[in-house]
């Protein structure tokens, strides 16, 4: 009897242990599962790659399986050799094949690169790696726990405390609208990135601090608060994807009557406003035709004189009928950036490939601003030019397309216009002067303005830089009437150099003429430039608005 109540008594303390066995089996096979399932589905995507909304169920499950292996290292009872490696590399990773999306975004037509191969085998990577580190810790679990170095443990606690009040930082960024540096655009559309970064940190210090900390269970508390609320933050613009949409959708259908989403169809749309792989893998740059540096005016008196303005041009490889036009003009403080890998080279070959003739264009750069002037800049390309200059050589440019229309085939009668920061506000401006006659000799009446499409327009920018200029071209929303053409705009909520007031203003002035043809679409914690990551969240929801409104009125 004595025996018997002495087993109950010992298999009663032993069963939380062994629930504890029981479930931490379960999370390391369930993450293996998980893995093994999500390397196969990485396959077939890579296989059929497109933006279908039934792959974001894929990106989902690609997330919880990174969540699920950092967050496994804190049932280890230290910091093994696995653990460590895998959250050191994991972040590394997965940042670096952002970077490398980044610049196969901004490569030219023809260059030969071995990145649309490098940056899918690092995700297949990433799969592999993981499905090893998971079935490393299930053996670990069983055995005995290979522990780091205690000097490379404080080194990593303390590395990592340094990379957490950095988080800090950033997070101030996403969360906050002030005056940052400049970081901005580099923190709110890469976030998600970063959230991992943050997250394995987290962990790190967690464990790394275990023998020290133990005594204080508040700081230790303190600590796990803090960290998984950085990592959390950084997800937020990502969870702010379904908001942007819905308003989105609400903006369009205010503005433009004839607007039905389900109604556009083309192979070469994005299928969904956000694809979470993408995100992640990238949007392989279209296969199109250009020119390059192509110069379209050498001035010789005046102002003018010794500068030369190039541009870009970008087809589609099979024509059909004539092309419709698509202008892009750069932004930079109206002193700096320049066309082609500084003004988002994607968008000019992704459109493209949807049948549009694509021109990224010079402009003239002033030497005239307070804003600052770049080192980066040809001479030839700056001058003491006032804003009327500038938009001056923007008609000078539409008058060389239409001397050279037949040569490109060009439908002129269907023109877009299109810029970010300076250069929205001046495609602002040219697109409205030419719509309303002002300083018609600057411009060939060939053009008929279809639209406008302004990223964060600077609208109100030059009085500011003091660049001289005829007042209605400094604010072009004076120029605005009720047969001012239909426009789409884009604008982050924490912009910090051009608030988003300023393209709220627009669609006011907009109204205030009877003109409804306006909307706005609002990146909640996006900032100025917030479209540079061609397959981030914001600039994929906007391009997939901005090619249904140029087809709506193409």
């Amino acid at each position: 009897m004595s025996s018997e109540l002495e087993s109950n008594l010992d298999r009663e303390t032993k069963s939380p242990l062994s629930k504890k066995v029981i479930l931490q089996t379960f999370y390391w096979k369930a993450i293996q599962l998980l893995t093994g399932i999500n390397l196969l589905i990485s396959l077939f995507y890579l296989s059929f790659r497109n933006t279908s909304p039934i792959w974001n169920v894929f990106g989902v499950m690609f997330l919880v399986m990174i969540v699920m292996s950092i967050l496994g290292v804190l049932k280890q009872r230290k910091l093994s050799i696995t653990s460590t490696l895998h959250l050191l590399l994991l972040p590394f990773t997965l940042i670096l094949i952002g970077l490398l999306n980044f610049q196969l975004s901004n490569q030219y037509p023809g260059e030969t690169s071995s990145l649309p191969i490098v940056i899918p085998c690092l995700f297949l990577l990433v799969h592999i790696g993981t499905l090893i580190f998971a079935w490393r810790m299930d053996k670990e679990r069983k055995g005995r726990v290979n522990g780091i170095p205690r000097w490379f443990s404080e080194l990593l606690l303390w590395g990592n405390v340094v990379v957490l009040l950095v988080g800090l930082f950033t997070s101030s960024m996403i969360l906050f609208r002030y005056e940052n540096g400049g970081y901005g655009p580099y923190v709110n559309q890469l976030a998600l990135f970063y959230a991992f970064v943050f997250l394995a940190s987290t962990v790190l210090v967690l464990q790394g601090s275990k023998a020290w900390i133990r005594p204080h269970p508040t700081l230790r508390r303190i600590l796990m608060i803090g960290g998984f609320s950085i990592a959390f933050i950084h997800f937020l613009p990502l969870f702010s994807v379904p908001i942007i949409i819905n308003q989105a959708e609400e903006q369009v259908e205010e503005a433009f009557s004839q607007w039905d989403s389900s109604a556009f169809h083309s192979s070469e749309f994005q299928q969904t406003p956000f694809s979470l792989p993408a995100y992640f893998l990238g949007i392989p740059p279209a296969d199109v035709e250009g020119e390059k540096d192509m110069l379209f005016y050498e001035g010789t008196e005046g102002v003018d004189d010794g500068i030369e303005l190039r541009f870009d041009s970008f087809f589609p490889k099979e024509k059909e009928g004539k092309l419709p036009v698509l202008i892009r003009i750069h932004g930079g403080s109206w002193a700096n950036g320049d066309k082609g890998d500084a003004n988002v080279m994607q968008q000019n070959t992704y459109f493209a490939n949807q049948g549009y003739a694509v021109f990224d264009i010079q402009y003239g750069l002033t030497t005239l601003s307070s804003y600052g002037l770049s080192s980066n800049v040809p001479d030839k390309v700056r001058g003491p030019f006032s804003i009327d200059d500038q938009v001056r050589h923007i008609g000078l440019f539409t008058q060389y397309l239409a001397e050279h229309a037949e040569e490109y085939g060009l439908d002129l009668s269907t023109t877009f216009i299109s810029g970010g920061s300076a250069g929205g506000h001046l495609a602002t401006a040219s697109a409205l002067a030419m719509t309303e006659g002002k300083d018609s000799d600057w411009f060939s009446d060939e053009l008929k303005i279809k639209g406008l499409i302004p990223y964060y327009p600077a609208n109100k920018g030059p009085a500011l830089g003091g660049i001289p200029g005829s007042e209605d071209l400094l604010w072009p929303e004076q120029l605005v009437s009720e047969e001012s053409p239909p426009a789409l705009l884009f604008h982050g909520t924490h912009d910090t150099y051009v608030g988003y007031e300023t393209a709220a203003s627009f669609k006011e002035t907009y109204a205030e003429h009877d003109n409804n043809k306006a909307a706005v679409i609002y990146m909640p914690f996006g900032n100025h430039g917030s479209d540079f990551y061609f397959s981030g969240y914001y600039n994929q929801t906007f391009t997939y608005y901005m090619e249904r409104f140029m087809a709506l009125y193409r």
